[in-house]
């Protein structure tokens, strides 16, 4: 089996800027040449879902090289068989409390992960973590400790 790879970033990964392009290309490193990305936007309010995607997909596809893409959006109720048909795993960033309570539902968060590549961008990374402060919450919080 595969070891689970994180990739982590502080924030904003959906500007344009070189050290963003790094990051999907790190991300993309390891990833199969047919990569299965899940996008997950649990971070946000679902009608903020097409803008999000319109501004990730394209630093996906912009820093593939050969690799043929494809991407899926997560759905909370069939989030457990997404995760498994997936290769990558984008936890793009939002509210971090809004994210925890959103991910709390599936107590085998670690097992899910195992041998998958894991993106996290902001509250995604926050909540990959021990420990996290929480700018929109204003108070440091617990994560999932992975």
């Amino acid at each position: 089996m595969n070891k689970t790879k994180y990739i982590l970033h502080g924030g904003q990964a959906q500007k344009d800027d070189s050290r963003n392009d790094e990051f999907f290309r790190e991300v993309l490193t390891t990833a199969p040449q047919n990569s299965k990305i899940l996008l997950v936007y649990f971070a946000s309010e679902p009608e903020r879902l097409e803008r999000n995607k319109s501004q990730d997909i394209p630093h996906f596809e912009n820093n593939k090289g050969s690799r043929l893409l494809s991407f899926e959006t997560a759905i909370p109720e069939f989030f457990p068989e997404q995760v498994e048909r997936s290769d990558v795993i984008y936890l793009r960033g939002g509210s971090t409390t809004t994210l925890l309570d959103a991910l709390k539902q599936y107590p085998n968060l670690n097992e899910m992960f195992a041998g998958k590549i894991v993106a996290g961008e902001s509250a995604g990374t926050n909540i990959l973590s021990v420990y996290c402060y929480s700018k929109s919450a204003n108070q440091v919080l617990e994560g999932f400790s992975l």
